[in-house]
């Protein structure tokens, strides 16, 4: 396999039956086959953009077409987000963006110019009302001419209306979205032929088998772009390139990485409670009914002691399998893809900074976690260690409803005395 490692050990036995083995391995690279990972950038120019995760179906027929079109194996073609024909990127259906908030208008701003507007406007009625009564005599004079003086203003303004019509020029509404796949080299052969395979992206034919797949030709026109991803460069990642930040509605994380590449993240689904009160509260209650349940069962039952000893293994399961469950340590290097929600940013440019946010709720404890690589999405040459971390979010804000109970349950009792008496 083309850059592989691989550990070799000697041994051998002699005629004897003796073994003679090496201390320790030797550590050897295979050579390189001048493997180079090639882009096909496919833009697409339509109504709407195109979202690699909204229409990823669509985009992992086209990486099947890739495929079979240029007859190589599944797992060398490769969308931006890592996913490959068949077999989606994790980063599509469980990125869990927060939504950005949107700021409302205060109701009372808009209630108070209405009532100013209403004021002004009732004023210049008695105005007018006043003036109307003192120059009924000077406006009938008048009225002519300003019938006149209005048919002109029309007339004017209708010329210009019909001007500005056919100055204005229709806005193109068309957008044009990229669409990235990778083809990655074969590892397995001696010596790879880059060049055959951008010639095979860059023919025609490989454009309309992709375009024949379902669900393209909404996309728009489409054009092929071929090039070979760029040498990669190795980036510096610790945890101070990393801040948490937290509001109510979403967890984001900042940074910057010290060349350009991609960084991933990824925070925890469920999350801890900041309000272990509530669920000690909940334990308690369990463990008050399950002695419960034990004492009517002491009762019913003519031997106490196999009861007993019962009640005792029981105790003794649920804290071995408290145990297991408080023994999940990623530290340790356990880590479920599924338990996570994942994001991907790439980070380009004079800053490199990235900004990542999930959607969390209120008064609960993420673990989160993030690691950098070189400038290629899905078979990077240089990956960092992960650095992780924890997230607070804030605690739910408890409005203060008691004065409005009091009073509301006042108004009721008047109402009923009435009714009454």
């Amino acid at each position: 396999m083309s850059k592989g490692v691989y550990l070799a050990e000697l041994y051998c036995y002699d005629i004897s039956g003796n073994f003679y083995g090496s201390t320790e391995g030797t550590e050897i690279v295979a050579a390189d086959n001048g493997g180079v990972t090639v882009n096909v950038a496919l833009a697409f120019t339509g109504e709407t953009a195109v979202d690699v995760r909204a229409n990823n179906d669509v985009i992992n027929a086209m990486l099947c077409a890739t495929t079979q079109h240029m007859m190589v194996e599944l797992y060398r073609v490769a969308d931006s987000l890592g996913g490959t024909c068949g077999a989606p990127s994790p980063l599509v259906a469980d990125s869990a963006p927060a939504v950005e908030e949107v700021a409302e208008e205060p109701a009372a701003t808009e209630e108070a110019a209405a009532t100013d507007d209403a004021a002004a406007t009732d004023a210049a009625a008695a105005d007018d009302t006043a003036t109307a009564a003192d120059d009924t005599a000077a406006a009938d004079d008048t009225a002519a001419a300003a019938d006149a003086t209005r048919l002109l203003q029309e007339e004017a303004a209708a010329a210009d209306a019909d001007a500005d019509a056919a100055a204005v020029v229709e806005e193109d509404t068309t957008v044009v979205s990229t669409v990235d796949m990778y083809v990655l080299p074969d590892p397995f052969t001696t010596a790879y032929d880059v060049a055959a395979v951008e010639a095979q992206a860059a023919d025609p034919t490989f454009a309309t088998a992709v375009a024949a797949v379902e669900g393209v030709s909404a996309f728009g026109t489409m054009a092929v772009t071929v090039t070979q991803v760029a040498a990669e460069e190795e980036n510096a990642f610790t945890a101070d390139s990393v801040t948490a930040a937290t509001s109510a509605t979403a967890v984001t994380l900042t940074g910057a990485t010290s060349g350009e590449g991609y960084v991933v993240c990824w925070m925890e689904k469920e999350g801890t409670s900041t309000t272990p009160v509530e669920e000690a509260a909940a334990r308690l209650l369990q463990e008050a009914e399950a002695d419960a349940a034990a004492t009517d069962d002491a009762a019913a039952t003519d031997d106490a002691a196999a009861t007993d000893a019962a009640a005792t293994d029981d105790a003794a399961a649920t804290d071995a399998a408290a145990t297991t469950e408080d023994a999940h340590d990623h530290a340790d290097g356990e880590m479920h893809e599924e338990d996570y929600h994942w994001q991907m940013a790439q980070t380009s440019g004079e800053t490199l900074d990235f900004s990542i946010a999930f959607a969390s709720l209120e008064g609960m404890v993420y673990d989160w976690g993030c690691l950098a690589t070189s400038n290629n999405p899905v078979n990077p040459e240089y990956t960092s260690a992960a650095v992780w971390g924890t997230a607070t979010t804030p605690e739910p804000v408890v409005e203060d409803t008691g004065a409005a109970y009091l009073w509301s349950t006042m108004i009721m009792a008047i109402f009923l005395a009435v009714f009454m008496f």
